[in-house]
């Protein structure tokens, strides 16, 4: 990966810190004039927003799982399709996206001829 320069690193830092309510605060405050979508031009930092997302998302992922897992234990509390549909969306971010099975059948009887060498 290239490497970020001082104030991106900063950049990056603040747009992932939960007390930082947008990425442009996040941007002001590393100290660029500019836009996010002028920031983000850079390949690097766009890799490195990139790469910081789905670890963001990975850490996360027990905090979903156990949030399923409440949900199912009190099925009617409020705003439980809410959580759980988040929780669903962040685990799917993650990587940990539900395996569907695809079984295929054939009436149709084949059969596989050898033929031999031709020299």
């Amino acid at each position: 990966m290239s490497k970020l320069t001082p104030k991106q690193e900063a950049f990056l830092e603040l747009l992932f810190d939960k007390e930082i309510s947008s990425p442009e605060e996040a941007a002001k405050i590393a100290g660029y004039e500019c836009s996010v979508a002028a920031i983000l031009k850079s390949k690097a930092l766009s890799k490195a927003v990139l790469e910081r997302s789905q670890q963001f998302t990975a850490l996360h992922a027990p905090s979903a799982i156990m949030r399923i897992l409440s949900v199912m234990d009190k099925p009617h509390t409020r705003g439980a399709a809410n959580a759980l549909n988040a929780a669903k969306e962040i685990l799917d971010r993650g990587g940990l996206v539900k395996k569907d099975k695809l079984e295929v059948e054939s009436t149709q009887k084949t059969a596989i001829v050898v033929l031999p060498e031709i020299d």
